[in-house]
């Protein structure tokens, strides 16, 4: 059985810690969930999971971090639960992020992904939202298997709603940052609604129904789901410094990565609003015409640093870790319980890729 190891220069040690603990149990739920159909769509999927190579052959392909499978297990245990009976939810999650992930490539088109073509252009867009779509629906599947490992019935209707509920967040989180991209007045507040739908919900789910399986009440539930809102928060908003900042041999992007792409991340809105009326003015100018010149790109990283922007962005991000961590501490759970949980969001706030 395949196990999982995290470097602690790439993911931290905790991460790797947990990992190491959930992911050989996750890595099996997930391919049986997905099963060994010859239909080639399903080796989309493997592909995408990092298991075959483009042409079906058994590969050892970068996997992706595991953290919603993580924050779902490291959960239920921290509540007293059996982590055999989440590991259906746990598959069921990492799923859901891969369907997030497939589609996003194809609205983004992205070429690459994990140091590997994207799904959609190796095999076009259509059959990657069809590989997407399945992604989603097998994720339903692995879901409704949690009644099989013990769970009551009520609870596992109640974590495939909370489910589905939080895809319907994702989705319109995603609508509101594709619509951002035609405006050029989209505020930081504006933003953060929007990363609370769709990436925040995405750290948020795992951690509430780690509880839930677990066989925490609906307070708990509750305090579980807003340690993992404020985490998630924190989560995209270092994704934003990395993608403006980040070093290329660790995040594989060229600095100002997303500046290139004129993506409306934290850093560049914070940017706009900061800016005086003549460099706002030059930002505007920029960002409306076609392409952008690498001295532009050089220009837009000077005015961030005049403006200390990644000061403001990364104390915004402290700020929800911290809310995260204080809530933490709040919970009825073992001191080791809390000290995990205290590391992760540690490691989200500062990794490096």
């Amino acid at each position: 059985m395949r196990t999982f190891s995290i470097t602690r220069n790439r993911d931290g040690p905790i991460l790797g810690e947990l990992v190491r603990r959930y992911g050989a149990a996750v890595d099996a739920e997930l391919r049986r969930v997905i099963s060994d159909n010859p239909l080639p769509l399903y080796d989309m999927l493997r592909y995408h999971m990092g298991w075959v190579d483009e042409n079906g052959r058994p590969s050892d392909a970068a996997t992706g971090k595991r953290l919603r499978p993580v924050l779902c297990l490291v959960s239920c245990e921290a509540v007293g639960g059996n982590v055999e009976a989440a590991l259906p939810a746990a598959a069921a999650l990492e799923l859901v992020h891969n369907f997030t992930l497939v589609h996003d490539d194809v609205m983004d088109e992205d070429h690459e992904r994990r140091h590997r073509r994207t799904v959609w252009s190796r095999w076009g867009s259509a059959q990657a939202i069809n590989a997407g779509d399945l992604l989603y629906a097998v994720a339903i599947v692995s879901m409704s298997h949690l009644d099989q490992r013990g769970v009551s019935a009520e609870n596992a209707v109640k974590a495939i709603r909370r489910l589905e509920q939080t895809c319907i967040q994702v989705i319109e989180g995603q609508y509101l940052d594709m619509e951002f991209e035609t405006r050029l007045d989209v505020s930081p507040d504006e933003y953060l609604e929007m990363i609370s739908k769709k990436s925040a919900a995405l750290i948020s789910f795992p951690m509430e129904v780690g509880a839930l399986v677990g066989g925490a009440d609906e307070e708990l539930q509750l305090a579980f789901a807003e340690v993992g809102r404020a985490t998630g928060m924190a989560f995209q908003i270092r994704d934003d410094i990395l993608g403006v900042w980040g070093r290329q041999e660790l995040t594989g992007k060229p600095v100002g990565s997303d500046i290139r792409r004129k993506k409306k991340s934290l850093p560049i809105l914070m940017t706009f609003e900061a800016a005086r009326s003549s460099n706002r003015a030059f930002l505007r100018k920029v960002y409306e015409r076609p392409g952008l010149p690498c001295k532009a790109v050089t220009e837009i990283l000077r005015l961030m640093d005049a403006l200390e922007i990644r000061k403001s962005v990364e104390a915004l991000a402290s700020k929800y870790a911290d809310a995260a961590k204080s809530s933490i501490q709040e919970l009825p759970v073992e001191a080791r319980a809390k000290d995990e949980l205290t590391r992760l969001v540690d490691f989200i706030v500062s990794r490096d890729s």
